[in-house]
């Protein structure tokens, strides 16, 4: 509900359950569209560091955007969440919306509290979208899946060709970024360890442009790219390694030639060895 890689946040629930003999909950047992009220619950509470999460946006100034999914209905339209209430204690609601606009919207809205009823799945949000302010929170940013650089980017014509390659032990996405005057382009790409991708951006006329490759919400990587020109690259390790032919041709010739040393050794001591008994 709250990231949609729950492996990169931290999380922590409560040993037992807390016994809400007050609170009133709401469901429709029977399915006939009709919400049911029953008073006392039992709770599972379960601490959730946003502080890494993908549904976490930071608008400045202490303001974040925070989603919240029915991870329900927005995979399977057969089911959804029927009530969901939301509490606000130690931040500043500033707005709320929610996706899609057809779906309803709460049935009790409070200072600290927004509530939804959804008797079917058209009813339901597919994402809760609340703008706080918080101005304590220290929002880390998503971690990056990969480890990568840009290895080449050139404009020749009307196309940027980029090269990039995973220099890390894991696999993931990340994101090609082109931005300059009128042109604001992206392309994510999936990235085995040690794997180059070629991405060509067509229609990117003559100028100057920034190439920038982001993977979770780091900036992996930047360069600058002009008409015709490389791009200020860092020189690749492996064309940094002496040239393989030569060492190659090298290491033949001294095995040949060590054959051929061998050879002509054994040649002589047989040859001595038969003089000899001809004596």
């Amino acid at each position: 509900m709250f990231t949609d890689k729950p492996d990169r946040i931290l999380y922590r629930a409560a040993f037992k359950m807390d016994r809400r003999y007050g609170e009133r909950v709401y469901c429709d047992v029977s399915g006939t569209g009709r919400m049911e009220e029953f008073v006392g619950a039992y709770v599972f509470p379960v601490l959730i560091y946003l502080n890494m999460s993908t549904f976490v946006t930071a608008l400045g100034n202490g303001t974040y955007q925070v989603r919240v999914r029915d991870s329900f209905t927005s995979s399977d339209p057969r089911s959804w969440i029927d009530v969901i209430e939301f509490r606000f204690k130690g931040v500043q609601l500033v707005s709320y919306t929610w996706m899609p606009d057809y779906a309803n919207g709460p049935v009790e809205v409070g200072e600290e509290k927004l509530v939804w009823r959804n008797h079917n799945e058209l009813e339901a949000p597919d994402y809760y979208i609340f703008t706080l302010r918080v101005p304590d929170f220290r929002f880390e940013g998503v971690p990056p899946e990969v480890s990568a650089v840009i290895r080449e980017a050139v404009l020749a014509g009307a196309e940027l060709t980029v090269v990039v390659e995973n220099i890390g032990l894991a696999s993931g996405y990340a994101l090609i970024w082109v931005r300059g005057e009128g042109v604001d382009q992206a392309r994510k790409v999936f990235l085995n360890p040690e794997e180059r991708r070629t991405v060509v951006f067509p229609y990117v006329p003559p100028g100057s442009y920034t190439v920038v490759l982001i993977s979770g919400s780091v900036v992996l990587d930047e360069r600058s790219v002009l008409p015709g020109a490389l791009a200020t690259p860092q020189q690749d390790a492996r064309k940094r390694l002496p040239p393989l032919l030569p060492i190659l041709a090298l290491l033949v010739l001294a095995a040949v030639a060590l054959i051929v040393y061998m050879s002509r050794r054994r040649w002589k001591k047989e040859t001595t060895v038969v003089t000899q008994m001809g004596v």
